[in-house]
């Protein structure tokens, strides 16, 4: 079967031919997959992989250098430089268990050039990679040219792979760095208070019973080679990519969230990408602020009633009577996206209720939930300061108060994120 799946995916992607690659010599377990561009300090990055404990299998760190066709010359001076990087990383640090490789995507078409095309290369190497040999639960683990990690990094993800033998993907635990002298404290406050952000919006899902709330952060996140061809594979966005591709994924089990070490991705500036971290800490930079602003908890409370009334949406065949009881905003959504039709038709390809609470998150799915929410605050509600929300919803879940202060209420949903997870559970 997984041939044919395998087959039936390589032979669509128009791009994709074999490259052979630098191998470790012990047994293939993990490839780490970065997509670079123009990056000034790739080889911190390769050294903090390299310091990581053995994690008992082979390990192959990918970098993906890119460029568009219209780079200036310093650009791909510095590309050139970072295959270079590469190169001396492998002679430096490559060992028995890690080896190092550089792929250089050059002159990339504008329509495609940005994070998403460069992971999708890197990944679809290694997913060739390990089902060619027929190493189906490799794991294929992306990071960025910026980040860093703890010493245990390799080691708690090979633990979870031969532990959980149905992970299908996983979220690993971050911390973006907010104090230090390598940044201005601007850009230190202002990271603090994005990262602040993500946390809330993962626990106001979670406080309204949305069963796929998840961080998706793509310099922390991994999938088996075998869930990578059998959902399609890395899409080509020039953001947002990690939250698309883990979207397919998430619904259908097997997902999997690690507390047990940490990424340290980067808090810089970025004109690159249309929105994300690094857009986000470019628009506060240019508003000379550090301040950001949230959707308002109330919007996601409206939300919840919905969720709410999911199993008497499966029981209830007048759904207009059950749209009474939501807020004009959501019936205004919710009839832009016909509903009741798409309710209906989720109804009738169920056979019991069980069925039907996952088709309906199938079709209300993330996605639906982001559009919402912007929806909602485009005339209904107004975004809020983050630390004050966040900080109203660590209340309403019956958290210790710490005032509204942005870094001591983000330590509390640190604290909260890295105990959440109970080792032995994941989505069913």
């Amino acid at each position: 079967m997984w041939e044919k799946v395998a087959t039936s995916y390589f032979s669509k992607q128009a791009d994709f031919h074999k490259i052979d690659l630098t191998m470790p010599k012990e047994d293939l377990g993990i490839v780490v997959v970065i997509p670079c561009y123009n990056e000034p300090n790739l080889t911190l990055t390769l050294e903090s992989l390299s310091s990581c404990c053995d994690p008992g299998c082979g390990v192959l760190v990918l970098v993906v250098v890119n460029y568009p066709a219209d780079s200036s010359s310093e650009i791909r001076s510095r590309c050139a430089e970072n295959l270079a990087e590469v190169a001396s990383a492998q002679q430096n640090f490559g060992s028995n268990w890690l080896a190092f490789q550089g792929i250089e995507l050059a002159d990339v078409q504008q329509r495609d050039a940005g994070v998403g095309y460069a992971r999708k290369i890197g990944m679809d190497q290694a997913a060739y990679l390990f089902l060619e040999g027929g190493k189906l639960s490799g794991i294929i683990d992306c990071f960025d040219a910026d980040a860093l990690c703890d010493h245990n990094y390799l080691k708690e993800i090979a633990l979870y792979s031969k532990k959980y033998p149905d992970l299908q993907a996983a979220s690993i635990y971050y911390e973006h760095p907010i104090n230090g002298d390598t940044y201005a404290p601007a850009l230190y406050e202002g990271i603090a208070n994005y990262e602040l952000h993500l946390r809330y919006y993962v626990w106001a899902l979670r406080m309204i019973q949305y069963p796929y709330a998840y961080h998706t952060v793509g310099s922390s996140m991994l999938c088996r080679a075998s869930a990578y061809v059998r959902f399609g594979g890395m899409n080509r966005r020039k953001a947002g990519e990690d939250f698309y591709f883990l979207q397919k994924i998430i619904p259908h089990g097997g997902y999997y969230e690690i507390t047990n070490t940490r990424v340290i991705p980067s808090p810089r500036v970025s004109e690159r990408v249309p929105f994300g971290t690094g857009r986000a800490m470019l628009k506060m930079s240019e508003a000379n602020s550090t301040q950001f602003e949230t959707y308002s908890l109330d919007s996601f409370e409206i939300l919840g009633i919905l969720f709410g009334l999911v199993e008497q949406l499966y029981q209830e065949k007048e759904i207009a009577q059950l749209e009474k009881l939501l807020h004009p905003a959501l019936q205004e959504y919710l009839r832009s996206i016909g509903w009741v039709d798409a309710v209906e038709e989720v109804r009738a390809n169920s056979s019991k209720l069980e069925n039907f609470v996952k088709r309906f998150y199938l079709w209300f799915n993330a996605f639906r939930v982001l559009k919402f929410l912007n929806f909602a605050h485009e005339g209904w509600f107004e975004k809020k300061p983050i630390a004050e929300e966040a900080a109203k919803l660590l209340t309403q879940m019956g958290q210790p108060q710490v005032g509204d202060d942005a870094i001591k209420v983000l330590e509390e949903y640190r604290k909260l994120d890295r105990k959440a997870w109970d080792n032995s559970i994941a989505t069913q």
